[in-house]
């Protein structure tokens, strides 16, 4: 029974913090080749995206195999590279702006889980305080990792209740496109880390929707505390500095033709 939970919360945690669109990277990097700097940076990025796989690859290792680290080895490795996920996440937060709690709280979460994932390669004959710790430090990444998904069905639900069948499209503010996948519009993506002049300011919303009605174009803001979008005035739209009418462009069944990731 522990170890099928071990595989529950582990794929839970994949599914919620996964992220594959640094990938989209390796476009540019084969059309126009790459410097040492930067395959140091993207190893950096690879290592990030490929994180949140950690436990589930731990739990399987467990569950199907008998290979297992010494303790010290285990808890060595669950301390490091803990330590420098928070500090990745404390660095990423930094420079992501209005998504700075957003950034910090996913890249903390990610850190605890790969902690959790070396002290469950642990090698002891009985559950041992490892396993204990183990399996409390992957409880908070779970729950987030809950919210995330929760909030993308949120996403889903309240722009088809808006668009009321009208044509529509759901963009992050500042990345003038509309999302391509349904993974975006999970809670710890579906938000912006563009500010404008200066990182003090917050002229950018998170996730927007727009709907195209009869009389014209309606924009609507994604609130992640409410779970629910927001009718963005016409007095705000004139006066901020940029106007998220022009994010994407509606079309009917927008959701339909998004893919999974």
């Amino acid at each position: 029974m522990f170890e099928k939970s071990l595989l529950a919360i582990a794929a839970l945690i994949a599914v919620g913090y996964a992220s594959f669109s640094p990938l989209r990277w390796w476009q540019d990097i084969v059309e126009y080749g790459i410097s040492w700097r930067e395959i140091v940076f993207l190893s950096i990025v690879l290592s990030a995206v490929l994180a949140p796989f950690t436990p589930l690859v731990a739990a399987i290792i467990r569950r199907f195999t008998s290979w297992r680290l010494r303790r010290w080895q285990a808890l060595a490795l669950s301390l490091l590279l803990g330590a420098v996920g928070i500090l990745m996440a404390l660095v990423s937060a930094a420079f992501s702006g209005p998504g700075f709690f957003f950034a910090l709280v996913k890249g903390t979460m990610v850190a605890l889980a790969v902690m959790a994932a070396f002290l469950l390669l642990s090698r002891q004959t009985s559950q041992s305080i490892a396993e204990v710790y183990a399996f409390l430090l992957m409880i908070p990444p779970a729950i987030v990792a809950a919210w995330s998904i929760v909030s993308a069905g949120a996403v889903a639900f309240n722009a088809k209740g808006i668009s009321d069948g009208e044509p529509y499209c759901l963009a992050i503010h500042g990345e003038e496109k509309p999302v391509s996948s349904l993974s975006e519009l999970r809670g710890l993506e579906f938000y912006t880390t563009f500010t404008g002049y200066k990182d003090t300011s917050r002229w950018f919303f998170h996730g927007v929707m727009i709907v195209r009605r009869k009389h014209g174009l309606e924009v609507y803001n994604w609130t992640p505390r409410k779970m629910q979008f927001d009718r963005v005035d016409n007095y705000t739209l004139r006066n901020i500095l940029e106007n998220p009418s022009s994010e994407c462009v509606p079309r009917y069944g927008f959701l339909r033709s998004l893919s999974i990731i």
